[in-house]
C-alpha cells in the first residue's frame, strides 16, 4: 500500500513539475490508487469481522458487519 501511494505521488508530482499539466494517465493513476486504498479498507473490515474464520466462531454482529462490508449497497 505504502509503495503504491508513494509511487503515485512521485509520478504525478514529477510530471506536474515538468509539464504543469495533468493528463488522462495521471487521472487514471490517481483513480486506481484511490480504488486500491478503498479495497484495502474493505478487506481490513472483513478480516476484522471474521473473514477466514469458521462461521461458528463469528458473532452475529461480526457476520453482519462482514456482509455489509463485502456487499456493495447491502444495508440491514
Amino acid at each position: 500500500m505504502v509503495p503504491m501511494i508513494l509511487f503515485t505521488i512521485t509520478k504525478v508530482w514529477t510530471k506536474w513539475k515538468m509539464t504543469k499539466t495533468f493528463q488522462l494517465d495521471d487521472e487514471f493513476m490517481i483513480f486506481g490508487t484511490l480504488v486500491g486504498i478503498a479495497q484495502t479498507i474493505v478487506l481490513w473490515i472483513e478480516v476484522d469481522s471474521g473473514l477466514g474464520r469458521p462461521r461458528d466462531e463469528v458473532t452475529d454482529t461480526q457476520f453482519k458487519t462482514f456482509q455489509m462490508a463485502s456487499t456493495p449497497g447491502f444495508d440491514i
